[in-house]
């Protein structure tokens, strides 16, 4: 089953749960506000998004030999809803405007309110949050009822959700404060990438697919080993695109790296090669909200001192990694396809 297959699969159960949240507000209050708000969140997440956490999980269950996918379609939906949740708050902290393009939830959500700005923002950004809270307790409604199918390894299956939870809030606590840094570690932006990227998006997913499967093994030795040369090598590539990946049809700016202070290896290799050269490029232009003249400005600027070669480099060699990993693994030539095209498809994003 291929991701996009999955997708088609999965996408009419994940309806059903929020169809299951929407019936639970209402039956809650009769508040319109609070009625449209909550439902706005099916807009974004009830059949948007690539589904590619839940495919791994599902590929670390078929890779364990599991045989049922329908067992685990409440744990493919945890997943889901958790990053559903991860997402809101991701926004707020981000002030985006749009995702999936359809308006965020705490964006339109200021759009119904009256008032001065910094007021508004504080208004809807708090109650984007709640919502967001709601979502993350839908999902270990989810994860709770698929457990009371799990026999041997729930506790495990527990363990690695709540572990995720815990990886992302620290991570996201990480990226955040380094905003407000004069200077980023190789070792903290490290951890930064593996904890927001690496074990989220790949090695908890898969190793809780693996366990769900009932090979602890598995999950033990290739869901870490091959999740994580996918997790980092992905996020490495989002960093990238975030610079290079413009989309010539947007006539505007992106890199949102630049304008939110956001410090990932591509910045900090500009900032170490302007404390040797005096250069002040990036420096000045540092947390504004630039002009497409600036923006075009800035992108070239890290183009031509290596800063994106650089983490090319540590993207490519991640994903040599997986892709090691993958070949020299005991998977059946099966699943080890299955892998191998999803891989090949997250790579040929940044091509």
């Amino acid at each position: 089953m291929t991701l996009d297959t999955f997708k088609s699969w999965l996408d009419p159960y994940i309806e059903k749960e929020f169809d299951r949240i929407d019936t639970r507000v209402q039956a809650s209050t009769k508040d319109v506000f609070v009625r449209e708000s909550c439902a706005h969140v099916r807009n974004i997440f009830a059949t948007k998004g690539k589904r590619t956490r839940a495919y791994l999980c599902f590929l670390g269950y078929t890779a364990a030999h599991g045989r049922e996918k329908e067992t685990c379609i409440d744990l493919f939906i945890a997943i889901e809803l958790f990053h559903a949740f991860a997402l809101i708050h991701d926004d707020i902290i981000d002030e985006a405007v749009t995702r999936h393009n359809t308006p965020t939830i705490h964006n339109i959500i200021k759009e119904t309110l009256d008032g001065n700005e910094a007021h508004t923002t504080h208004i809807s950004n708090g109650q984007a949050m709640l919502i967001g809270d709601l979502i993350l307790a839908h999902a270990f409604e989810c994860l709770f009822r698929f457990l009371q199918t799990q026999s041997q390894t729930n506790t495990l299956i527990w363990s690695n959700f709540q572990s995720m939870v815990t990886e992302v809030v620290a991570g996201e606590m990480i990226d955040v404060d380094l905003m407000v840094r004069e200077s980023a570690t190789k070792e903290r932006l490290y951890e930064k990438l593996y904890l927001k990227t690496a074990s989220y998006s790949a090695i908890r997913p898969l190793r809780m697919g693996a366990l769900a499967g009932g090979n602890t093994t598995l999950a033990d030795t290739f869901c870490i080993s091959f999740g994580t040369g996918l997790g980092l090598g992905y996020q490495y590539q989002d960093d990238l695109l975030d610079i290079v990946g413009v989309d010539k049809n947007l006539e505007k700016p992106t890199l949102m790296q630049i304008q939110n202070k956001e410090r990932t290896h591509i910045t900090e290799y500009a900032f170490a090669h302007e404390a040797k050269t005096g250069e002040t490029t990036l420096s000045t232009l540092w947390g504004k909200t630039l002009t497409l003249d600036e923006a075009n400005q800035v992108r070239e600027y890290l183009i031509s001192i290596g800063a994106t070669a650089d983490t090319q480099t540590r993207m490519e060699r991640a994903y040599i990694d997986a892709q090691t990993i993958l070949a020299q693994s005991t998977l059946t030539d099966e699943a080890k396809q299955l892998f191998g095209d999803l891989l090949n498809r997250i790579i040929v994003r940044i091509q």
